[in-house]
């Protein structure tokens, strides 16, 4: 994707400290890039995990078990 050839230098892993996703500097900027956040949106839509219900989105257990408010 042309969003993630235009990364800058960032940290991916806090030395000394367990890994964890959610303290990315890569995958928070990554998150930010519209193209790479619309991709995401698609691939879950694509796959089923998304539907659509009275003009919103959610998830597609939240459809099933009927607890959408």
């Amino acid at each position: 994707m042309k969003a993630a050839a235009k990364m800058p230098l960032l940290d991916h892993h806090r030395h000394g400290r367990p890994f964890n996703i959610m303290e990315s500097d890569v995958a928070a900027w990554l998150c930010e890039q519209p193209e790479i956040r619309q991709e995401i949106f698609n691939y879950y839509k694509r796959a089923g995990a998304i539907v659509y219900s009275d003009g919103r989105r959610c998830g597609a257990e939240c459809y099933a078990s009927g607890r959408l408010k």
